[in-house]
């Protein structure tokens, strides 16, 4: 929205809720442009959503094009060497209610990368998956996508955070066959 664009104003992060279960995932990406490395917390939110119903116990996997980085179950427990806790994120950014709910932290070269969110139950369950920059780096996201399940009667929702002061041209897209 706007007509102007600004250093000062930035994507902060992105989140799709939609449809998701242990056999049908929900889908997004990011890409970071700029030649530093860029820290960015993922979230895989059921509970928290505050709609049923919910995906009781979300698990959450982060891609590149070289194969997969990492995967979480609980938030509060990390297993591998390339990612961190959430408990390192400030206080703007909303970390799941539930540790059942999945989510990290990952510093990310430029690039792109996606992120895969589905439930341990064979049951259809709302979920949301989130992204967001974490550092004030110079590198930033570039582009952000998220893909999922859509009826007419079930739809699948979106949303944005820009900070800064100044309008931010922003072009969204709802794609089918495109994909």
């Amino acid at each position: 929205t706007g007509g102007g664009s600004s250093s000062t104003s930035k994507f902060k992060g992105i989140a799709a809720r939609g449809l998701v279960s242990s056999s049908q995932p929900m889908f997004g990406g990011i890409i970071i442009s700029g030649n530093e490395d860029k820290k960015i917390a993922f979230m895989g939110k059921g509970q928290s959503m505050g709609v049923s119903p919910y995906a009781a116990d979300p698990i959450l996997e982060i891609w590149s094009t070289s194969g997969k980085l990492s995967e979480n179950d609980n938030w509060g427990t990390i297993t591998d060497a390339v990612s961190s806790n959430l408990s390192t994120v400030s206080s703007d950014i909303s970390v799941p209610a539930s540790t059942a709910e999945a989510g990290m932290v990952m510093t990310l070269s430029p690039g792109s990368y996606s992120f895969v969110l589905k439930s341990k139950s064979g049951t259809l369950s709302g979920a949301m998956i989130e992204a967001y920059e974490v550092d004030s780096s110079a590198s930033r996201f570039k582009g952000i996508a998220a893909r999922g399940l859509v009826s007419s009667s079930q739809p699948m929702f979106g949303g944005i955070i820009i900070t800064g002061s100044e309008d931010k041209k922003i072009a969204f897209m709802g794609k089918g066959e495109s994909m």
